[in-house]
């Protein structure tokens, strides 16, 4: 599927596309204000030709595509458990203790401990971050505490800055917040566990091109689940899964993006 000119090909490649899209219908139909299009109108107002079933060729823009049932189809009901299911921390009571650590304003970084056991060791000049290995990063948090209403209005996210890899091969990446317990791995259904980043080989006829690029990660509700959200930092652990060695991160913030 990482070959453009035969992703159409592969029977897979339209069951992907069209899970991906029921499940972005499922989550625009959630309670909450946040559950909502992206409304930049330079997104909106993108446009992408095509030919239609006369091989008339058409120009369709993003916003004319929202809606399924615009475009003539919709997705069958059915029961969704895990709707009902919310993460749990796993070790409860521990997330808290982060208050009095100092961090490094003027420069904006946190600093790192790499780690593949216990022994952990800390490094100083952190960035660009090659993940070699298991790593752990301190990052300062903005707003130590935030009221009600900004809380509704914005979304706290962790912000990954110059990704860089090379597009023709596989990485994967696991970013978890406050784990810091070695002896048992986190699984992505604990509170901990924050997203993943993932790259599919692209090959094509220029092989080593690089890829740079940024990873957002929403993390409101997963600080709330941890009960650190008055903390001054939270500690980053990024696990790398496939392609180690092959991805650096040039910076990794907490940002704040308003509705």
């Amino acid at each position: 599927m990482g070959n453009f000119y035969s992703a159409g090909r592969d029977p897979l490649f339209y069951a992907h596309h069209s899970n991906i899209d029921r499940l972005w219908n499922i989550w625009k139909s959630l309670p909450g204000k946040k559950r909502c299009d992206f409304p930049d109108t330079d997104w909106l107002d993108s446009s992408f030709l095509f030919y239609d079933e006369n091989a008339d060729l058409v120009r369709v823009k993003v916003r004319d595509a929202l809606e399924t049932t615009t475009l003539g189809y919709d997705y069958q009901r059915v029961d969704l458990p895990w709707l009902r299911y919310k993460p749990t921390p796993r070790r409860p009571g521990q997330g808290r203790g982060r208050h009095g650590h100092s961090h490094d304003h003027g420069r904006g970084r946190g600093r790192a401990v790499a780690a593949e056991t216990n022994n952990a060791a800390i490094i100083h000049n952190i960035y660009p971050i090659v993940l070699d290995k298991l790593v752990r990063i301190e990052v300062p948090r903005p707003k130590k505490y935030r009221t009600r209403l900004e809380k509704e209005e914005e979304e706290e996210v962790l912000v990954f800055q110059n990704i860089q890899l090379n597009r023709d091969v596989a990485v994967k990446f696991d970013v978890y917040i406050n784990d810091e317990d070695d002896e048992t791995p986190t699984r992505p259904e604990d509170s901990e566990f924050a997203g993943s980043f993932t790259n599919l080989p692209h090959n094509n006829h220029h092989p080593g091109v690089k890829l740079d690029t940024n990873m957002t990660l929403p993390i409101s509700d997963l600080l709330e689940d941890l009960d650190v959200e008055g903390d001054d930092n939270i500690v980053v652990t990024l696990v790398p899964k496939e392609g180690k060695g092959l991805v650096s991160i040039g910076n990794i913030k907490i940002d704040y993006i308003r509705d």
